[in-house]
């Protein structure tokens, strides 16, 4: 299945979003030791949040940047 054109930033976004969700919150996991403590049974719900946080993070600083970028550039 093949999506139009048209969405392609949208899904690149959400492809972003899904890859760097996953690799912080192993990272954090890791960096805070829980990985000692069932880190494993719990980190899909800790995942599900970040990414419910951070897709519409995504969606309203892209909209941001572009606005800063169209100002500072010619």
């Amino acid at each position: 299945m093949k999506l139009a054109k048209k969405h392609g930033p949208t899904l690149f976004l959400v492809i972003m979003v899904f890859l760097m969700v996953l690799v912080m919150s192993l990272v954090l996991g890791f960096a805070n030791g829980a990985f000692a403590g069932g880190f494993w049974p719990a980190w899909p719900r800790l995942f599900l949040i970040a990414f419910a946080a951070a897709l519409p993070t995504a969606f309203v600083a892209r909209k941001v940047a572009m606005a800063a970028v169209a100002k500072l550039t010619e």
